[in-house]
């Protein structure tokens, strides 16, 4: 009759509207219940065997989505009960905001091993105030997510700031054609990622994405790719996208016989980035026709430094990504790293984040980032960064003017007013050259000691 009982009154639980699920020590989902496959859309057959991580995912389609939602704080695992807002992603592409109360239950037996009882509840902020600053913007993470994915298809990107809500509805148009793309923006802002957005979430999305970086290949790798490429017997299976990263650096013959393949129609989809705007490069060093072939839709990266709401998720998500399948869970970083990273200028912008959130959690043993974890590379940053600008009289044109002229007159006498050498010597075209020499006011009579007034 007992076992009869316990049999029934198992029954009774799964089959309960009221949503909750029951995890092992190991954050393996044992239960499921018909109310949490109401609430979620996934069925419980989906779920249960699962492990729990800190992730935060916007993808309804992905079971991450709903896993890295049931995975319990720390402290619970410590046997201390809590209440965690969060957001709760339905199959269906909907969401809902609701809170879990998730509760530990110690087992009398010989191993001392527990399960946790996670109760699903509608958002009331009853215990809200005791949840910490990392669970808070861990449920502000996931509501933008679930945003970005309702109203754009897009998950990779934090876009709470008005600059990237640009770029997002930007390659969210960009995925919807094929039109040639260009990216603009200071080094590290994530012009690739960006890229790569656009393109798999584009028509194409199964074909090729090709990276072609015109500065760090030399002449000969990016002529025999290219015209591996120009030479393929292209299908629809095999064309795709060509990225051509630091486009600026493309040799001149190089882009003349781009030029010429792309009056031909091309078969592949074109995108290209530079770190300053495309149409100020000097147009002895860009084809002015290459540009327009590459520009007719635009988009500007901003640098992190001007995206202050992004910066802590941004910095939240990298931290979860490595949370994925890794048995230590890290939930966050202190209030005092918090403040530390919204006063840097980040130089090297997202890419410098990424990398100062992976250092700094490699020496951290606990859950939380604090702020002797943060690598001794940005320590010294900020502390250079804090170190005032000596003022100065001179106005910027006019200092720059100055080395510029004093620059050009010491390789003059150098190269015995030779204009050829000159120009080899400062990297620049002879052309420019002579314009330089002339906006300055430089004598070019041969007297290269002296400057015209």
């Amino acid at each position: 009759m007992a076992q009869r009982a316990r049999k029934g009154l198992a029954t009774w639980l799964t089959s309960s509207t009221t949503p909750f699920f029951v995890l092992d020590y190991r954050k393996v989902v044992l239960v499921f219940n018909y109310g949490c496959e109401e609430i979620t859309g996934w069925e419980a057959g989906n779920v249960i065997g699962k492990s729990c991580s800190l992730v935060t995912e916007g993808n309804p389609e992905l079971i991450e989505s709903v896993t890295g939602a049931l995975c319990p704080p720390a402290r619970v695992l410590n046997g201390e009960p809590a209440v965690v807002p969060i957001v709760m992603n339905h199959h269906d592409g909907s969401s809902t905001p609701v809170e879990i109360h998730f509760f530990p239950l110690p087992q009398a037996d010989e191993n001392n091993e527990f399960r946790i009882l996670g109760l699903i509840a509608p958002l009331s902020g009853s215990g809200i105030e005791l949840v910490p600053e990392s669970a808070v913007r861990r449920f502000e993470l996931a509501s933008l997510l679930t945003e970005l994915h309702r109203k754009y298809a897009i998950t990779s990107l934090i876009a709470k700031s008005l600059e990237m809500r640009r770029v997002v509805i930007q390659a969210t148009v960009a995925s919807r054609n094929s039109i040639a793309v260009h990216l603009f923006g200071e080094r590290g802002t994530g012009k690739e990622h960006v890229a790569r957005i656009i393109h798999y979430g584009s028509e194409i999305r199964e074909r090729r994405f090709i990276p072609l970086d015109c500065h760090r290949l030399s002449h000969f790798e990016l002529s025999r790719t290219l015209r591996r490429l120009f030479a393929e017997d292209i299908s629809e299976t095999t064309s795709g996208t060509i990225y051509l990263k630091n486009v600026d650096s493309l040799p001149r013959d190089l882009q003349a016989e781009l030029l010429e393949h792309l009056s031909q129609s091309s078969p592949f989809r074109w995108m290209s980035s530079t770190s300053t705007e495309l149409s100020s490069v000097d147009e002895e060093l860009f084809s002015r026709e290459l540009a327009i072939e590459f520009t007719p839709l635009v988009i500007s990266i901003p640098p992190l430094r001007t995206r202050g709401e992004d910066l802590l998720l941004l910095a939240t998500q990298f931290m979860e990504e490595t949370n994925r399948q890794q048995a230590k869970q890290f939930e966050g970083f202190s209030t005092e790293v918090a403040s530390e990273l919204l006063t840097y200028n980040w130089p090297g912008n997202v890419d410098e984040l990424a990398k100062v959130i992976m250092q700094a959690r490699s020496k951290c043993e606990d859950l939380t980032i604090e702020f002797e974890h943060l690598p001794v590379q940005f320590k010294a940053g900020r502390d250079a960064q804090s170190v005032r600008m000596v003022p100065t009289s001179e106005a910027l044109d006019s200092y720059l003017e100055r080395v510029e002229r004093e620059r050009i007159l010491e390789a003059l006498r150098a190269a015995n007013g030779k204009k050829s050498t000159v120009a080899k010597a400062l990297q620049i075209p002879r052309a420019k050259l002579y314009r330089r020499m002339a906006a300055l006011g430089i004598d070019d009579s041969g007297n290269h000691a002296e400057t015209t007034t």
